[in-house]
This record gives structure tokens, sequence and C-alpha cells, in this order.
């Protein structure tokens, strides 16, 4: 597939189409991850695992900065 940038506020955007959408799983809420390999343009949907990872890693970090305030709320 072949795909021109179109001009979006003032940089660029990439227009897909909704069959490929569909087949991806992309919505308008999905995250994607993009990345540069090369002059290779990848974007991925994110996965719910790395979601998953991110958020008890936020949750660890939460936990050993506020760990005192949560006792005392706890109290």
């Amino acid at each position: 597939m072949v795909i021109k940038p179109t001009p979006h506020l003032g940089g660029l955007a990439l227009v897909l189409n909704p069959e490929l959408l569909a087949t991806l799983r992309i919505n308008a809420d999905t995250e994607l991850d993009v990345s540069v390999q090369g002059n290779h343009l990848i974007v991925t949907p994110v996965s719910s695992e790395k979601l998953d990872d991110a958020f008890l890693q936020a949750m660890d970090t939460i936990h050993t900065r506020y760990a005192p305030a949560f006792r005392k709320l706890a109290e």
C-alpha cells in the first residue's frame, strides 16, 4: 500500500483506510507505538501487556514514594 502524507496542523499526517484500521483493531482511542528502524516508520498498537507493565511500574513508584502518607491515611 502506498499513501502520501497529508498536511495537518503544520505537520504531516498519514490517513489510513478503514479496512487497514479494522485489521489492526485501531480506533481513535488506540494508543500507538511509533518507532523508526533505518528509514522505516513502524506504527504498532500498544499491547495491553505494555500498558499493564507501565501501570504496575507506576504503582510501584507511587507506593515507594508515598508509603508514609498512605500509612497515615490508613490510621
